[in-house]
Formats: C-alpha cells, sequence, structure tokens
C-alpha cells in the first residue's frame, strides 16, 4: 500500500505503480489522505510548523476520531451482545479494614469556603515523614472523594451516584491506595470499595509494589487510579476512552480540592504506571488497567514563602 501511495504521487515516468491496484483507486486514495491530514502540499511542513510537528500520529488520530460526530458516542452497540459489567468492583479474597465516616455536617461549618480552596490548591510531592498520615484521614479523604451515594439503573446498566460526575452514571474508576507509611494500616496494595466504604488487602507480589512506590517517588500513599473500561465502553462507541480521561481529571481535582481542604498534601501524576499496577495485581489490561496515579500525604508545617509547592511562589 505504501508503495502504491508512492507510486501515486510521483511522477509515472519515475516509478511505476503496483499493478494490483488501478488508477483511480490511487486517486482515491490519495484524497481520501488528504482528507483526513494525513498528507500536505509542503514536504517539510511536518517537521518546520509547529502546528504540525507538535502532533504525533497516534495523538492526531485519537484526537480526531474521539471528537467525530457521526453516529458514535452512546449508542449501546454491546447490548445484546455481551452483558454489562456489575457496577460494583469483584473484591480481592484479602481482609477488609472498614473506614472511619466524616461527620459531613460538621464539615460544612468548619471547612475553608471553596474560593480558599480552589485558591489555595496546590501539588505538594513530599509529606511530613515524622507525623505520617492516618487511617481516619485516608477514610475521611476516600469518602470525600469517591464514595457511592446511590445506586439505580438505567439503559441496562447499573450506575451510581458519586461525589465527582461521570458520563452516563457508569462510573468506571477504581482507586487502589499503595500504602507506604500510614498509621494505623499495614503497608501493602488495597482496593477502595465505595460501595461498602472500606479497603481490601490485594494480594500484591512485592517486587512490583515496591517499584510503584519507587517511581512515584516513595509517597506515604499512592492511589492508583484504574478503569474498568467494560462499563463505559458497552455503551460509548468511539468515544469512551476519550470519555474516560475527562473522568480522571474530574476525579483529580476532587482529590485536589479535598485534599487542600483538609490540610494534606496532593500532586496528581501525568502517567500511570501500567506495567507496574499490572504485574502488581496480576489483573488483565484489557479488561481493567491504570490510567492515573495521585500522591497523598500528610502536610509538614511549611514557611510562609511555600516553597515546597510545586508551582506556587
Amino acid at each position: 500500500m505504501l508503495a502504491f501511495v508512492a507510486a501515486t504521487l510521483t511522477p509515472m515516468s519515475r516509478v511505476d505503480a503496483p499493478d494490483q491496484l488501478s488508477a483511480e483507486v490511487g486517486r482515491r486514495l490519495v484524497v481520501d489522505l488528504w482528507r483526513e491530514g494525513f498528507l500536505t502540499h509542503q514536504p517539510d511542513a511536518e517537521t518546520e510548523e509547529l502546528r504540525l510537528a507538535q502532533w504525533s500520529a497516534h495523538e492526531l488520530w485519537f484526537h480526531h476520531h474521539s471528537s467525530k460526530i457521526d453516529g458514535t458516542g452512546g449508542t449501546y452497540w454491546a447490548k445484546g451482545r455481551f452483558a454489562p459489567l456489575a457496577g460494583r468492583h469483584r473484591p480481592f479474597d484479602g481482609p477488609d479494614v472498614p473506614l472511619a465516616k466524616p461527620d459531613l455536617d460538621r464539615l460544612r461549618t468548619t471547612d475553608p469556603t471553596l474560593t480558599a480552596v480552589i485558591e489555595d490548591r496546590g501539588s505538594v510531592r513530599e509529606g511530613d515523614e515524622d507525623n505520617p498520615l492516618t487511617l481516619d484521614q485516608l477514610g475521611e479523604f476516600l469518602f470525600r472523594c469517591a464514595r457511592v451515594r446511590g445506586v439505580g439503573v438505567h439503559g441496562g446498566q447499573e450506575i451510581s451516584d458519586r461525589p465527582y460526575p461521570a458520563g452516563g452514571g457508569l462510573h468506571e474508576l477504581e482507586i487502589y491506595p499503595v500504602v507506604r507509611s500510614v498509621t494505623g494500616l499495614h503497608a501493602g496494595l488495597y482496593h477502595y470499595d465505595a460501595h461498602s466504604h472500606r479497603l481490601t488487602r490485594g494480594p500484591a507480589h512485592p517486587a512490583p509494589v515496591r517499584a510503584l512506590l519507587k517511581w512515584a517517588g516513595l509517597p506515604q500513599v499512592l492511589l492508583v487510579v484504574t478503569a474498568r473500561f467494560g462499563r463505559l465502553m458497552w455503551k460509548y462507541e468511539g468515544t469512551g476512552y476519550a470519555l474516560m480521561l475527562k473522568h480522571v481529571g474530574v476525579l483529580y481535582q476532587n482529590m485536589y480540592l479535598v485534599a487542600t481542604a483538609m490540610g494534606l498534601a496532593p500532586c496528581a501524576i501525568a502517567v500511570g504506571a501500567a506495567d507496574f499496577f499490572a504485574e502488581a495485581t496480576g489483573l488483565d489490561p484489557m479488561t481493567e488497567s491504570s490510567v492515573g496515579a495521585f500522591t497523598l500525604g500528610s502536610r509538614r508545617p511549611s514557611p510562609s514563602t511555600g516553597a515546597d509547592r510545586e508551582g506556587r511562589p
């Protein structure tokens, strides 16, 4: 095919087109490639112009196809072919750790204002190792960020209501705390059951768990955010993965604001270390994989300069 395209774009006296495809097919192919942005009339444009050089092939393809309006979206394409995934993640077999629930009525009167939290939000990469995060703080954080507040059924799928929005109410994201130093909790990898507000310890392999923590800078807690792809993609066709990444961003902001209100040290990570997570848990990455990561810790008393905060004076 590449030889045919090259022949089509080159004077026939210099390169002969392959015999198996006609000139008309070649013309139509070149027109389609031009229309979709794969060809340019300027040979060096892809390296000399920022608007073209900035795009990798897979990112441009993803952007184009995940934003098209052509019958994709919430089509329920898998209905009748595959059973929808349950709304609740199958729990690990390890021991459960109940989590404390905060008094939300009290917090309504004692929390900083929304404006204060938004303005004070920032990434804090290092926690206070002399006074690490406590189990109660981790429980309050997860409760305020991601618990299930209600459940229902829509379009043949189980849906839920949580403190952050999700397309179709499907809430495909899961949170796995990887604990290094939390007072009242053993180190290890856990799954957060948002329905029952508890942790379940997973049968994780020690070496990749250590690799996860080291990769993240050895935080007190690394919150690995995964997606159960089938929860969303059973309904959404062609746009599911893009929607999933939007959900990660929404959850990140929720985590930042709650951590700031609680006086903790939060920091989002741009990538999710999917290989380490798959090796640690043994989960099939085609079914569920890491799509984000977020570190959390206690907060050191900082000087007025705020020098430990990323991107702030």
